[in-house]
């Protein structure tokens, strides 16, 4: 039988080896970052695609502290274009008990790793490009969403269960009533939404729903997952009108981002800024009185001064708190 001491050692070797730990991605995955470990190497063969996704976290962590060594790049994007080509492959062959922890580790991985390595330049952001496929640092998170409705009845058995018991929040997550009470008045008011409002007619109900209490919580540790869970759970109708630049659609997201960006220490910072800041700048322009009342939240959480030109690089300000 394996020894405690033989298991710690396998702990910190594997700490060594894969570059993940040196990320802050650990924050999120303190609950079971011991489980992920001994489950990687206990699958080491069976789950290449959850090893390519570990290996380029930190090879995508390390490039951005190493901005002159290019291998790091090169390594960046081989191991995530294996971890996609083989996490794709696996997800066509089957999707049950034997491969649930690794899939599901490997989809928050690829959804982890789009926040990092944001442009500091906030024009390059989705809401300048016009490219949709600038916003799938959001968009791809509902991936694990669609893991879930297929492995709901084996969660229990997962690494990862505490951490969905950490977010599976009731009060959060689970109001789907419909009218306005409840919900942050001026945001409700700037959405159209009244008492009659239901999700079924109006997109921003549900985001709203789970928005007015996440601006009510700390954003601590404790916290953390449930503020992530927001994005997991944005259902097409809503992404689809804030890729059209639905203005009610885009000051809820500066919402969120502004929340984020209470904590500048963590790995969710630099995304979470520039497109914060991108969010605010586009929405200032627009001129609307009862929106530019409503930027003052997120426009102080980035770092973006109202009635000012904006920079192009917002680097040349404020200071992105590095992954590492």
């Amino acid at each position: 039988m394996t020894t405690l001491h033989s298991l710690m050692l396998e702990r910190k070797l594997w700490q060594q080896k894969c570059y993940l730990w040196r990320s802050r991605l650990v924050h999120l995955l303190l609950p079971c970052v011991f489980d992920l470990v001994l489950f990687v190497d206990s699958t080491r063969g069976k789950t290449p695609y959850l090893m390519h996704a570990i290996l380029g976290i930190g090879a995508t962590a390390i490039a951005d502290q190493a901005k002159s060594d290019s291998s790091y790049k090169v390594l960046h994007a081989y191991h995530w274009q294996q971890t996609l080509r083989q996490y794709q492959e696996e997800i066509r062959t089957s999707i049950g008990l034997h491969n649930m922890d690794g899939l599901m580790s490997t989809c928050m991985f690829m959804s982890s790793i789009t926040f990092l390595g944001a442009d500091p330049d906030y024009t390059k952001s989705w809401v300048f490009t016009n490219n949709p496929a600038d916003l799938n640092w959001l968009l791809i998170q509902g991936g694990l969403r669609f893991l879930l409705m297929h492995l709901s009845r084996y969660l229990e058995h997962s690494i990862w269960y505490e951490v969905f018991m950490e977010s599976s929040d009731e009060e959060l997550f689970g109001d789907h009533r419909p009218g306005k009470v409840g919900l942050h008045p001026e945001l409700a008011e700037i959405c159209g939404i009244t008492d009659t409002t239901t999700e079924d007619d109006n997109p921003c109900l549900w985001p709203l729903r789970m928005l007015t209490p996440i601006l009510k919580l700390e954003h601590n540790r404790e916290n953390f997952s449930k503020i992530l869970g927001f994005m997991g759970r944005l259902l097409p109708d809503y992404t689809n009108k804030l890729l059209a630049k639905d203005s009610s659609c885009m000051i809820i997201l500066a919402y969120w981002l502004g929340k984020l960006c209470e904590r500048p220490d963590t790995w969710l910072y630099s995304r979470g800024q520039i497109e914060c800041y991108a969010l605010c700048a586009y929405l200032e322009a627009l001129g609307d009185p009862k929106i530019l009342e409503l930027l003052e939240y997120p426009a102080k959480r980035c770092g973006y001064v109202l009635g000012r030109l904006a920079p192009v690089d917002i680097l040349d300000e404020l200071t992105i708190i590095p992954m590492i």
